[in-house]
């Protein structure tokens, strides 16, 4: 999973926002998106800083 770890949460975390915008699921309520962006942004932030492996190498 080495080098895959930033891009899975990545990828995961962009799908709760569309899913939401397309109202096929509503897990976060609007009124928090900003807030739910902002935390993912400085999680994506510091998984990119605490890791040393290029991206999708092993």
């Amino acid at each position: 999973m080495t080098g895959f770890k930033t891009i899975g949460f990545a990828v995961a975390t962009a799908l709760v926002p569309v899913l939401s915008m397309t109202e096929a699921i509503n897990l976060v309520p609007p009124e928090y998106l900003d807030e739910y962006m902002l935390g993912v942004a400085i999680v994506t932030a510091l998984l990119r800083a605490k890791t040393s492996t290029p991206i999708f190498k092993s």
